[in-house]
């Protein structure tokens, strides 16, 4: 991690263009895996105890019967905020409260965004119960089909609307958008990522319980770098970060 804390950002992918044939606002599927092998080795022990503290919390939240609506996606705004600052060489274990100090906001727009893509997740969903309605055993495994093509071809490609809320302090529409425009040009790389990304995710499940907060570190690490591939921060005139390129033009937010 950076030592001096008033050192402007630089990411570890900020020599990106040097080891990558990307063009501008595309991602590479093995760098998102190649980052989220090492960073999850190099940020060891943080993502262990935030991976832990944020497992505890909300089960405490669950047998104490406090609604998981307004708990989650506080938290998983400060998760996002966390794999950024991971991928930026800047992470802290208070990153997964930081969520707390915008309260509303972050609650609105995490909450709003989840909620878009599980609308739209939904109509996968649907074409799979109607085919279960059926009976018929073909018609049912169609569905299914439907359901899994639905959501690695359209749902995927709204996965990385959080870290434009964070980074780019959007509201949930507004970072949905962000994420569909995006994902426009590379559809097929954004499946691919989500394929990969989920198989590395799941991997965990053959292990115990640490083998799972590792794999499913690798997982939002792989989102993490695949955006910030997209989406740079390199260190501007004055040491301004900046960002070296954006889906659209933007105000830079720097707090």
């Amino acid at each position: 991690m950076t030592q001096n804390p008033y050192e402007p950002p630089k990411s570890r992918l900020a020599d990106a263009f040097s080891r990558r044939n990307n063009q501008p606002g595309e991602f590479d599927i093995a760098e998102c895996l190649a980052d989220a092998w090492s960073l999850t080795w190099a940020s060891f022990p943080t993502w262990l105890a935030v991976g832990t503290i944020g497992s505890i919390l909300l089960l405490i939240s669950t047998i104490l019967f406090v609604p998981l609506f307004i708990v989650v996606p506080v938290l998983a705004w400060g998760g996002a905020l966390y794999y950024l600052n991971v991928i930026d060489d800047r992470e802290r274990f208070g990153d997964l409260f930081a969520g707390f100090s915008t309260y509303v906001s972050a609650l609105l727009a995490i909450g709003g965004w989840y909620l878009g893509t599980l609308l739209i997740g939904f109509i996968g969903q649907g074409l799979q119960m109607i085919a279960s309605l059926s009976g018929s055993d073909w018609m049912t495994g169609l569905g299914v089909i439907a359901n899994l093509v639905w959501t690695v071809a359209i749902v995927s490609r709204l996965y990385f609307g959080p870290f434009f809320i964070v980074d780019q302090g959007m509201g949930p529409i507004e970072a949905l958008q962000a994420s569909w425009d995006a994902t426009q040009a590379q559809k097929l790389r954004t499946a691919g990522l989500f394929v990969i990304s989920s198989l590395v995710g799941l991997s965990g499940l053959l292990a115990l319980l640490v083998g799972v907060v590792f794999t499913m570190n690798m997982f939002f690490l792989m989102w993490a770098s695949g955006y910030r591939q997209m989406v740079q921060m390199v260190s501007g005139p004055a040491g301004t970060p900046v960002r070296a390129f954006e889906v659209e033009p933007r105000a830079i937010n720097t707090s």
